[in-house]
């Protein structure tokens, strides 16, 4: 432990069973942590909400770890998902098991297990869903959005492509500033496309 406070609380029950193996880099880092093992910490202020939680790295200033199993680099970063992993400053990840965020000033809802985010301010609301994209928005279920202000409402769609929204279960949309919202449908392309076709016929 390096720093004013750093790992404070560590080791309070004087037992060699727990406490073990841990590494505080920081005014005040890890100093929550009382039984829990095999952490790293490093930045000012970068503490854990519970006094048992183990094999966590943490990486920035002001992070807050709230579960075992987690990754979490960047200013004051939130990650409270197990087996999760967080990057960039300001990212929130609640507790979504298994989710991966990626973003500055990103989110991920609690209720978005094993999910994936990557993008500027991306917002992950659903489970198993995936979002790359500046601010993009994922809020169905199983759901994929590629493409920057894509927005996904419908369970199970998938959007390709920028400023799209889908709202419709099941459907699929491809193209820029695509609006779609019946279920079960497949629109590609925007009101300027003028032709849709391919080398060989279209079959359905």
């Amino acid at each position: 432990f390096v720093g004013w406070f750093a790992g404070w609380d560590n080791n309070r029950t004087n037992s060699t069973t727990n406490a073990n193996r841990n590494t505080y880099l920081g005014a005040a880092t890890g100093h929550s942590n009382r039984v829990g093992e095999d952490n790293v910490g490093v930045g000012a202020f970068a503490d854990f909400t519970n006094t048992n939680y183990s094999r966590t790295t943490f990486i920035g200033a002001d992070i807050d770890v709230r579960n075992n199993d987690v990754i979490a680099l960047g200013y004051s970063a939130d990650i409270a998902g197990q087996h999760a992993i967080t990057i960039g400053n300001y990212s929130r990840l609640w507790s979504a098991t298994g989710g991966i965020l990626l973003g500055y000033n990103s989110d991920m809802n609690s209720t978005a297990d094993y999910s994936v985010g990557i993008g500027y301010q991306a917002n992950i609301d659903e489970s198993s869903a995936v979002g790359i994209g500046r601010q993009i928005v994922i809020q169905g279920d199983s759901s994929v959005g590629v493409g920057a202000f894509d927005s996904v409402a419908g369970a199970r769609s998938v959007v390709i492509g920028s400023a799209s929204t889908v709202t419709g279960n099941n459907s699929i949309a491809i193209g820029s500033d695509v609006r779609l919202t019946a279920n079960n449908e497949v629109y590609i392309g925007n009101t300027t496309t003028q032709n849709i076709g391919g080398v060989v016929n279209w079959t359905a």
